[in-house]
């Protein structure tokens, strides 16, 4: 294995190397008519990359979440000149291209696990 343990950061042309890989609390990926119903996704952590609440991606039509929280979800990767949680490796949702069509009743984000519970 390698001392880096997944975070090999920038290479010499600019590219980043493997950062690690991405940690998910739900992810929906190339579905239709997907209900979450009910849920609790609390402490997301990520060392070397990513952290998603929840993540939907890859053709997602028709995504509805009802009565759920999201709390405390933690990246510890830092990007070349940011800091840890920055915009680019924390997300307590994120929807991308190609999904269509998501509601959200009664869904709370919360930064810490208390709130979640409140």
């Amino acid at each position: 294995g390698s001392d880096a343990c997944g975070n090999y950061g920038v290479q010499a042309d600019g590219h980043f190397g493997y950062t690690g890989s991405q940690t998910r609390g739900i992810a929906v990926a190339g579905s239709k008519m997907v209900a979450v119903k009910e849920f609790d996704v609390v402490t997301v952590k990520a060392e070397s990359g990513s952290a998603f609440g929840v993540h939907a991606f890859n053709d997602v039509n028709q995504l509805c979440m009802h009565e759920g929280d999201v709390a405390d979800v933690v990246s510890n990767w830092i990007p070349e000149g940011d800091s840890p949680n920055c915009p680019l490796t924390k997300h307590h949702s994120l929807m991308d291209a190609g999904v269509m069509d998501v509601s959200a009743m009664g869904v709370k984000f919360c930064q810490t696990p208390e709130e979640a519970f409140l």
